[in-house]
């Protein structure tokens, strides 16, 4: 199971958080398999359980109370992966996929509806941006809203710059619908920035994921600025494997990030619970808050 914070407050960023089992606790207290610490978030605030293949949530006689989509829940309540949960100014997404299935299905490809939709996404492959407004009109008419949304919201961000008001709203919003959509179709039109390449430009490198050519592999298409192959990520895990390797790599919306995540050590510093590598990171776990520990290499001198 996994519970991944969408938007929380200006000084927090994105986390990911795994536990095992099919109980979970979320509250400001340590012990909680997800911590959100506000001074107005209950110690025991709400606890997830997974029952018969579902979601439940359930508000522990909170004081500010829990709410699903926008409204406060009374009593226990099936949460979709598609839902959204409001724990003070907290907004999490629950998903039940772990990391090695998502590196999977960037590797899976995506099939079209029809020759209409096919056309479309190999012109929007070939760089036309105009082909994205028509097939996000072509995705509300066959009632795909929330795929048409990301494309729009897609380019709107495209359109903003970082710092501007708005931006970090639209990128909240881009990983809402993101949790919701298979991964498999986000490959084909997500724009990503490409990082860990080695060849030197003057700030980072000036190609982005939908500018790439594709390949006869899905999830890895070519950059025509530093000549070599990039390699989608679904999440850090995968994407610091990736880099490890030496590969360019486009990490997913949907992941977790922190200041440093793609950098090295590889492999040194990894977290005791779920075992993700941080490498030179936080002190705790950004995808499940356990504690980091060194991994200690033992050996023989000849």
């Amino acid at each position: 199971m996994f519970a991944r914070v969408i938007r929380g407050p200006r000084d927090t960023g994105p986390h990911r958080y795994a536990f095992a089992g099919h109980e979970a606790t979320i509250g400001r207290a340590q012990g909680n398999h997800v911590r959100l610490v506000q001074e107005h978030i209950s110690r025991r605030h709400a606890r997830l359980v997974k029952k018969d293949g579902r979601f439940v949530i359930v508000d522990l006689k909170s004081t500010c109370g829990t709410f699903v989509n926008g409204k406060r829940i009374p009593s226990p309540f099936v949460v979709r992966e598609t839902d959204t949960i409001e724990i003070g100014d907290y907004t999490l997404a629950l998903s039940n996929v772990d990391d090695a299935a998502l590196a999977d299905r960037t590797r899976q490809h995506f099939v079209a509806a029809d020759p209409t939709e096919e056309g479309l996404l190999a012109t929007i492959a070939a760089g036309d941006d105009l082909a994205r407004s028509v097939y996000a009109d072509w995705l509300e008419e066959h009632e795909q809203l929330d795929r048409a949304e990301f494309l729009r919201v897609q380019q709107q961000l495209r359109a903003t710059a970082p710092d501007a008001e708005g931006f970090d709203a639209l990128s909240s919003r881009l990983g809402a619908l993101a949790t919701g959509i298979d991964v498999a179709w986000r490959v084909v039109v997500a724009r990503p920035a490409i990082e860990r390449c080695s060849v030197a430009f003057d700030f980072r490198c000036p190609k982005e994921w939908g500018s790439l050519a594709p390949t006869d592999r899905d999830g890895v298409r070519a950059c025509n600025a530093c000549h070599k192959h990039v390699h989608y990520a679904a999440s850090i895990v995968d994407a610091r494997q990736l880099a490890a390797r030496g590969h360019c790599v486009a990490l997913d919306v949907t992941s977790a990030r922190w200041d440093g995540d793609l950098g090295e050590p590889f492999g040194e510093r990894v977290c005791r619970q779920c075992g993700m590598d941080v490498g030179d990171g936080p002190s705790h776990c950004p995808r499940c808050a356990a504690p980091i520990r060194e991994v200690m290499m033992v050996g023989m001198i000849a």
